[in-house]
């Protein structure tokens, strides 16, 4: 048996590992020319760094425990962090349960009501119970209207591209239950942790790993369609080359699966109408001394047209990245948002003069390097009243199965999540291959 996995971001990494564990032979296609997705990297003075920023929680087990299998575990390193937010004008420290109930915008009873909101998401198990409350209405009956209006409102505003009335209440839980944990609330210190050497020395050892196990990487291989055979996936086409395959898993976003599954199949997967899907452009300022004490400023001031300020070297040991202190200035959009249409040179100039409003004593020379980046699917938008952003794993064509980030819900989608969600789905998998695999070996008897 011979899986195909388009897409090589962790998700189909993640998958094809798992799958040649099992004994299962499979090849991953990735368009790039090499392997990772929003794990990708650059090479900076004989230092790799990552192109968009990520972290490890200490509760981040499944992606530990592959971690370990692969024998990454002493490339992790933890450490503690801060979180801190803009607002106003000032700065102020969000590390612990202290710090939110002292949080100086708010007044006593507005701060009283912002920790029991935290409180009542640690609570809350049921997911279902949220999803069809809009977030301003769950946050603003826990937390009252003016905490909305001062700490909630310009987050969300940034986070969702000033177009957030239609997210469900979900998203600020899932984003509650990962950053906080009852050791936080209890003030106790949380660790994150990184990859010495950057998110590189994962991909490389997942590559290499499937490559020992017998399975195949293959990078500048844009599948162009999945070939259908009397009504079963067969295999994908590139440029110039079919590729035959016993079934065919798609981890791209739905907008991309659509363009591969030729007419009249395609109307099979009951595709949703509209997928609506976040896109990043995010600067990378490698700078020459550290900026803050936060490794991530969350910006509640919609006079700054970021969503968030991070800066990884408060985690990662500047000599680990060159010496550099790197900050992140990410901000989500929408395909129309008249950011998508700024050049670099107009970019350069938005993100320095961000800064220094946001810190008078900034300058320009403290810049020793700045990289724009930008990706356009994600984060797949779950809004209330409309078909989520995904199918089935088990799709109806046979042979076919879809396993991509909108089917990671409420969690947010990131490296944990994505090994978590191959873990889940594998079983789906191969039980269809044992049995395909089964039903072969009788026909070859007879």
């Amino acid at each position: 048996m011979k899986v195909g996995i388009i897409g090589g971001g962790v998700l189909g990494l993640s998958l094809s590992y798992f799958l040649s564990r099992q004994g299962i032979t499979s090849i991953v296609f990735e368009g790039k020319d090499r392997p990772g997705g929003l794990l990708d990297y650059l090479q900076v003075d004989g230092h790799w760094i990552d192109k968009y920023y990520h972290c490890i929680l200490s509760s981040d087990t499944d992606l530990l425990a592959l971690v370990d299998a692969i024998g990454l575990t002493d490339r992790v390193c933890f450490r503690e962090t801060k979180q801190g937010f803009y607002t106003r004008g000032h700065l102020y420290p969000m590390a612990n349960a202290r710090d939110f109930l002292l949080f100086p915008p708010l007044s006593p009873i507005e701060r009283f009501r912002l920790g029991w909101t935290i409180l009542a998401a640690l609570r809350e198990n049921d997911w279902r119970r949220l999803e069809e409350v809009s977030v301003e209405d769950w946050l603003v009956r826990l937390g009252g209207r003016g905490t909305f209006e001062k700490l909630w409102k310009p987050l969300l505003n940034a986070k969702f591209d000033g177009s957030f009335q239609d997210i469900p209440a979900t998203y600020i839980w899932s984003r509650l239950k990962r950053t906080s944990s009852t050791r936080a609330a209890a003030g106790q210190k949380e660790r994150m942790g990184y990859f010495i050497g950057s998110y590189k020395v994962l991909v490389d050892r997942l590559t290499a790993e499937i490559a020992r196990l017998g399975s195949e990487v293959r990078t500048g291989a844009r599948v162009r369609q999945i070939t259908i055979r009397h009504g079963r996936a067969s295999g994908v086409e590139l440029d110039g080359e079919l590729v035959p395959l016993d079934a065919v898993i798609v981890t791209t976003p739905l907008p991309v699966l659509a363009h591969l599954i030729p007419d009249p199949h395609r109307e099979l997967l009951d595709l949703p109408p509209t997928s609506a899907y976040l896109g990043v452009i995010c600067g990378l300022l490698l700078l020459d001394r550290p900026l803050t004490p936060f490794y991530t400023l969350n910006i509640a001031d919609e006079g700054i047209p970021l969503t968030g300020l991070i800066e990884t070297t408060t985690l990662i040991a500047p000599e680990h990245v060159g010496g550099y202190h790197l900050v992140y200035l990410p901000k989500y959009v929408t395909p129309t948002n008249p950011f998508t249409h700024l050049d670099d040179t107009a970019l350069r100039t938005l993100y320095l003069s961000a800064l220094q409003q946001m810190f008078p004593d900034f300058r320009e020379d403290w810049v020793q390097h700045l990289f724009i980046f930008r990706e356009r699917f994600v984060e797949p938008l779950h809004l209330l009243g409309k078909p989520r952003p995904t199918v089935p794993v088990r799709s109806a064509i046979p042979g076919l199965y879809v396993i991509n980030n909108g089917q990671i819900y409420p969690e947010l989608t990131n490296c944990q999540a994505s090994v978590r969600h191959a873990l889940r789905t594998l079983p789906i998998v191969l039980e269809d291959i044992g049995a395909a695999a089964a039903d072969t070996a009788v026909s070859t008897r007879r």
